[in-house]
């Protein structure tokens, strides 16, 4: 009888710790997951023009209609980007509110240029061209398959922008993905020593796309891979398959380098462990 009770004394305390661990991280995360990081990076390329040499480009990705526009305001005040980049999934599925990211846009600084791309919650979504029609109007750039060259004096950089092909649950398919790179190349085609950044919303194509000439891919889509842990990084990819490549941060695996933002959406229903919002401050060096 006593060595029983010992046993289920011994559980007790075993599913109470459990349970108290558990806990401390959940509330350990909503309160770390209520701030908005600011992560900054160095990029530098001999290809860029000494005249664009400290230009920073100011990358929110994976918005969601997120309540952070005071907070990501505050950071555009505080850094004066030379050009705000959204990466995509600005919206929410399925009724794509526009409301927060409407507050967002109207912290943009004055004469700050902004451009954005979409992601699969727009291109998915029966509002897509409201979304992007709305965008216009709020003076944002919407790159569907487009490129734009940003001058300084005389010298110029490209920013080419990939429509999102819609759907995160199924893999695209090989013509897709052809026919994305033949772009890509075609923006370069008569510009080929032009230093270019390649805005696409889903970083899981960098495999795709690093061997192309451009110079820098920005991303975002895996939301940091949901749970982050210790030397193992993010756990959970978009089709809930473990330990996901191209989460977060930077990769250089060939001509093309991208830097991977972990997005700036939360909310109770969205998960986030050891893996906070952020948006990044990406600055252009003119030299390695």
């Amino acid at each position: 009888m006593a060595q029983r009770t010992i046993i289920i004394r011994t559980w007790v305390v075993v599913v109470f710790s459990i349970l108290l661990v558990c806990l401390i991280v959940f509330f350990c995360n909503l309160m770390n997951n209520r701030h908005v990081r600011l992560t900054k990076y160095r990029f530098a390329s001999e290809d860029l023009p000494k005249e664009f040499d400290g230009f920073k480009v100011m990358v929110i990705s994976d918005y969601h209609n997120s309540r952070f526009y005071d907070q990501i305001g505050d950071y555009m005040k505080q850094t004066e980007p030379d050009l705000i980049l959204l990466t995509g999934d600005l919206t929410e599925l399925p009724d794509n509110k526009i409301n927060n990211l409407e507050k967002l846009i109207e912290r943009v600084p004055e004469n700050t240029q902004v451009m954005a791309v979409s992601g699969n919650h727009e291109s998915e979504s029966t509002r897509y061209d409201y979304i992007v029609h709305t965008l216009r109007e709020w003076n944002v750039q919407v790159l569907e398959n487009e490129a734009t060259d940003i001058w300084r004096g005389d010298q110029h950089i490209k920013i080419i922008g990939l429509k999102d092909p819609g759907n995160a649950t199924r893999k695209i398919g090989e013509s897709k993905i052809e026919e994305m790179k033949w772009f890509v190349n075609g923006c370069l085609y008569d510009d080929a020593d032009c230093f270019s950044i390649l805005a696409c919303h889903r970083a899981n194509l960098y495999p795709f796309f690093k061997d192309l000439n451009t110079n820098l891919m920005l991303s975002g889509h895996l939301h940091g891979g949901i749970v982050r842990l210790p030397g193992l990084g993010g756990m959970v990819g978009e089709n809930m398959e473990l330990h996901p490549d191209y989460t977060y941060g930077e990769y250089d695996e060939g001509h093309t380098k991208m830097i991977v933002s972990r997005g700036c959406d939360y909310n109770l229903l969205k998960m986030r462990v050891f893996n906070g919002p952020e948006v990044l401050l990406v600055t252009l060096r003119s030299e390695r």
